[in-house]
């Protein structure tokens, strides 16, 4: 799967992914999480936050594969 999809085709398991929103003119990236119709996410400046998906990302790709460091 390549390029954002909508929030609704998300993984609801609790898989960490990247969730983007429009906040303004500016778009929001963050590590999320959805589980239960609720959104986990981490916030740098307040740590981590619960978000309902109403007011949440609206859309989503998994998250890149980390480096190998071998």
């Amino acid at each position: 799967m390549s390029g954002w999809q909508p929030i609704e085709t998300a993984p609801r398991d609790g898989t960490k992914i990247l969730g983007t929103r429009l906040d303004g003119r500016n778009w929001e990236i963050e590590v999320i999480w959805l589980q239960q119709g609720r959104v986990e996410l981490w916030d740098t400046y307040n740590g981590w936050l619960e978000d309902n998906l109403e007011d949440g990302p609206t859309h989503w790709v998994p998250l890149p594969e980390p480096p190998d460091d071998k």
